[in-house]
């Protein structure tokens, strides 16, 4: 009887320490994949999202700035090793809103004429500045709102379509430049559809590192190749 009542603590005193080494072990991988997470995030400029880990499965919150931003997000964290699966409770932010300059020789309750805009539209979008993006980032800033509220007027006039171009530098594998040129345009895009543009006067384009406008061998010229560029649709003939 004794041997027994001594096997079955035996046994239970086993289980028992089985049991905190299981629980031990599922807090130190918790740990690791949570900082490592958050690393991944860090490294690819994403600061406005924060993620939890319930053993190999991760949660990620956060007020994403863009579409674009958040699936970026996502993916980012999905990509790193150990994890199992992600349950993604961000969320849009709401768009900030801009208010655009009254058109200069406009009366008060007198509506602004929208032919001289379109008869300058190639010269308007011409002198649009080109938008600039920190490295990995799909983020527009303040500077970016104003360059792309251009486009909004031109699009008062009647069948002109607008181009959105994404690029990037060369660092990294050409694929992944394109995808990240390309969720660029669509930030953009989606700023512009905020602000009532038709999605069907709007064309999205991810050109990756193919077309610089300096070279990559210096960060001045990685910084000059990371941007979006504006332009038109020239009409299809006949």
């Amino acid at each position: 009887m004794n041997r027994v009542v001594t096997l079955v603590l035996g046994v239970l005193a086993l289980a028992a320490i089985w049991a905190v080494c299981a629980l031990a072990s599922r807090g130190s991988i918790e740990r690791d994949l949570a900082s490592r997470s958050r690393s991944a995030l860090a490294d690819a400029n994403i600061d406005w999202a924060s993620v939890d880990a319930s053993g190999r499965d991760l949660t990620l919150t956060g007020l994403a700035p863009s579409a674009a931003e958040r699936a970026r997000a996502g993916r980012v964290v999905s990509a790193v090793w150990g994890v199992r699966a992600l349950q993604d409770e961000t969320k849009l932010a709401p768009p900030e809103e801009v208010v655009a300059a009254e058109p200069e020789g406009v009366s008060e309750g007198e509506e602004p004429v929208a032919a001289p805009i379109c008869d300058r539209a190639d010269q308007i979008v011409a002198e649009i500045p080109a938008i600039r993006f920190p490295v990995g980032s799909t983020v527009l800033d303040a500077k970016s709102y104003g360059a792309l509220d251009r486009v909004v007027a031109l699009l008062d006039c009647p069948g002109l379509r607008i181009e959105l171009v994404g690029h990037a530098d060369s660092q990294g594998p050409s694929g992944m430049n394109r995808e990240l040129s390309r969720w660029r345009a669509e930030a953009a895009r989606e700023y512009l559809l905020s602000r009532g543009v038709g999605s069907g006067r709007l064309v999205v384009r991810g050109a990756g590192e193919s077309e610089p406008v300096a070279p990559n061998t210096t960060a001045g010229g990685r910084a000059l190749n990371r941007r979006l560029e504006v332009r038109l649709v020239e009409p299809e003939a006949g």
